[in-house]
């Protein structure tokens, strides 16, 4: 059981994860501009331990889901949630990979772009996973926690990431639905249920 000051810490967490995913999508698409591919040192840098706060607080805020959802005792969805915590885990060291390629004093057969790509690639398994675990935590929520705009958001995350996701690896997205899908799962929807989520754990000792 989570006491109130670790409660409250996740919640602010989850606000810390919406604000810096923000950030960086307006670093990558404005600043940045959404077809470069060639590492920046001043603004991929800015991306890359964004990305770094992202995953690693995001670590935080599962463990606090596993917590107040129990997810230790719902067999199918323990499974799901240490995919996720792993591949969460991995994401947090590729998020800073590109940083350590571009400032290596050693040579290397790979540029920098091209491991800031394969990065980036890992971004969209774990995004996947992600869709699945929220689409199953809301299925198998028997205890109704999830009610409101939170069900709803996690829903409309959860499909519109698999969906991406799935065509994506399959190349069938048209291009001109690419920055639609990534904006709505990834920019509005996923920190909209990532501070959801915090919330309700926010809220959690209290109801208890």
């Amino acid at each position: 059981m989570l006491n109130a000051k670790d409660a409250k810490n996740i919640q602010t967490t989850s606000y810390v994860i919406a604000a810096c995913v923000v950030a960086n999508f307006v670093v990558i698409a404005v600043i940045l501009g959404p077809g470069n591919t060639q590492w920046d040192s001043t603004w991929s840098t800015v991306t890359s331990l964004l990305a770094l706060v992202i995953n690693w607080l995001s670590l935080f805020l599962l463990g606090g889901m596993y917590v107040v959802f129990n997810i230790k005792k719902k067999g199918e969805l323990s499974v799901v949630y240490r995919a996720v915590f792993i591949a969460t885990v991995v994401a947090v060291m590729f998020s800073v990979v590109p940083l350590f390629a571009s400032n290596s004093v050693f040579e290397s057969n790979l540029s920098v772009d091209i491991v800031q790509e394969i990065a980036n690639f890992t971004t969209n398994m774990l995004f996947l996973l992600y869709a699945v675990f929220y689409l199953r935590l809301v299925a198998l929520d028997k205890e109704g926690m999830i009610t409101g705009w939170l069900k709803s958001v996690s829903l409309g995350f959860g499909y519109s990431v698999l969906l991406f996701q799935v065509g994506a690896m399959f190349g069938i997205i048209p291009e001109a639905l690419v920055a639609p899908f990534f904006i709505l799962g990834g920019v509005i929807l996923y920190p909209a249920a990532v501070v959801g989520m915090g919330q309700l754990i926010g809220s959690s000792v209290s109801e208890q």
